[in-house]
């Protein structure tokens, strides 16, 4: 839901309470279903997302290497301004530019300084040519309910920096370079892990990570989503 748009807390409840079932992509959010409106368990069904196997494919990338990058629209959930703190902090020691592809949002600043390459909308086929090129993915989310774009970096062969937050550790494990994402100096020193991994330790970490995400399809999610719908 746009955040505009979204339902108060009084009317979501009421709109799960009244549904025969209801779906979420992590046992995460189950949680927050149960803890903030009082749903029964039995009601919520957990259907991990599946990933876009147009990610698995080799492809070009469109902007000069060596990068840094995050993926996903602008909000205040997504943790801009640490990230931009930190990318600040690193970019003297290190030669990379900072890609950040998504579209904007209420965060988005009017200037995001030097070394910052903003792409606000690009098709699969690119944005695999980004994670596959660049030298960290970095997710810098509070609070992400589906790890959607963990998965779909690892899924592409992305070395990952990650909160370790929501429904993150249940879909990655242990593939990421987790930090606090309340910590500044946290993220900085795992971006800078991630950069200075030797290619031995990158080509196990990016492996592993690629077996992970080769368990999540649609083809699973879809049949969780339609074991919900035969239980109503």
């Amino acid at each position: 839901q746009n955040r505009k748009t979204a339902p108060s807390p009084k009317s979501a409840k009421r709109i799960c309470t009244s549904a025969a079932a209801i779906v979420t992509p992590s046992g995460f959010l189950q949680r927050k279903f149960l803890e903030l409106l009082d749903i029964p368990l039995n009601k919520i069904v957990v259907a991990p997302l599946g990933v876009d196997p147009g990610f698995t494919r080799p492809n070009e990338c469109a902007i000069q290497e060596p990068f840094l990058l995050m993926v996903g629209g602008t909000h205040c959930f997504r943790n801009v301004p640490r990230l931009r703190e930190a990318f600040e902090l690193l970019k003297d020691e290190i030669p990379h530019d900072l890609v950040v592809a998504g579209p904007p949002g209420e965060a988005e600043p009017d200037d995001w300084g030097q070394r910052v390459i903003r792409v606000e909308s690009c098709p699969v086929s690119y944005l695999s040519g980004l994670y596959q090129h660049c030298d960290a993915f970095i997710q810098p989310a509070v609070n992400e309910g589906s790890g959607i774009t963990v998965l779909e970096a690892m899924c592409s062969g992305a070395p990952v920096v990650s909160s370790r937050t929501g429904g993150i550790p249940e879909v990655a494990g242990d593939m990421p370079i987790y930090y606090n994402p309340e910590s500044l100096s946290s993220m900085v020193a795992s971006t800078r892990w991630a950069i200075e991994e030797t290619p031995e330790q990158r080509q196990n970490r990016t492996k592993y990570g690629r077996q992970v995400a080769a368990e999540y399809t649609w083809e699973k999610c879809a049949w969780k989503t339609l074991s919900a719908f035969k239980r109503t």
